[in-house]
């Protein structure tokens, strides 16, 4: 399931971000002047960059991500993953943040979703997405170290199992969740009177990505269910 979603989430919306680019172009009445490497190269760039210096040049909102980055690569998953090469997929938009993605293939772990911005300002990777980032660690959320997260990043599959808190079918819209980065699938609800319902909901992928903020309730996470409070995109490339 998760293989599967993280290939769909290189065709969802492909048709969505050729059209905002078109957009872009026609309203300019000319090109634009793009400024710099093109996507496909800030993409390999940064899987052959050799240190956190190299890769702060060649990521988004670098300021915001740098710690996080340096961390991952430093003694986190990205020190002992080898990248094996790039597999392109279709493009992609957030909001009005259009994007190109590749498949990362790695040598001895699930591969990753590499994203790269089609701004003629400068491309640039969203390292939130390469890495799956969220505001803390999936085992705090777990185990009730924290009650809830600002932002995690799932791979969501409407579902219909209503138990315990979430029991009232009338009320919860809910989603299997899963992640290369879990080993078990998580239970996900939303309040039907949730100003995204309607979007989870008309999501044309029978898988799809979303960046969600999340809590559990009365100790809902012993039985890995969760609350979804945010809709942030659906995506794992949040707009700008």
């Amino acid at each position: 399931m998760t293989v599967l979603g993280l290939w769909l989430m290189g065709r969802k919306q492909s048709a969505g971000g050729r059209a905002i680019a078109e957009d872009r172009r026609e309203s300019a009445g000319q090109p634009e002047k793009w400024h710099g490497p093109i996507p496909s190269v800030i993409a390999e760039r940064f899987t052959k960059a050799k240190n956190h210096k190299e890769r702060l040049e060649l990521v988004r909102n670098p300021a915001q991500v740098g710690p996080a980055m340096e961390a991952f690569f430093r003694d986190g998953p990205g020190a002992s993953e080898q990248i094996k090469g790039l597999r392109p997929l279709s493009a992609g938009s957030s909001g009005d943040l259009v994007f190109e993605s590749y498949s990362a293939e790695l040598a001895n772990a699930p591969a990753r979703l590499l994203s790269v911005t089609v701004d003629p300002e400068g491309a640039k990777v969203d390292f939130k997405c390469y890495a799956r980032l969220g505001s803390v660690p999936w085992e705090d959320l777990l185990t009730g170290k924290v009650t809830e997260a600002a932002e995690v990043r799932v791979i969501l599959q409407a579902g219909g199992y209503y138990l315990h808190e979430f029991n009232d079918e009338q009320k919860w819209l809910h989603f299997k969740a899963t992640s290369p980065d879990l080993s078990e699938t998580l239970d996900f609800y939303l309040d039907r009177k949730h100003p995204s319902a309607g979007d989870l909901q008309e999501s044309k992928e029978s898988l799809f990505p979303a960046t969600l903020s999340v809590r559990a309730v009365n100790g809902s996470e012993k039985r890995r269910q969760f609350e979804i409070t945010g809709v942030k995109a659906l995506q794992w490339v949040e707009p700008r």
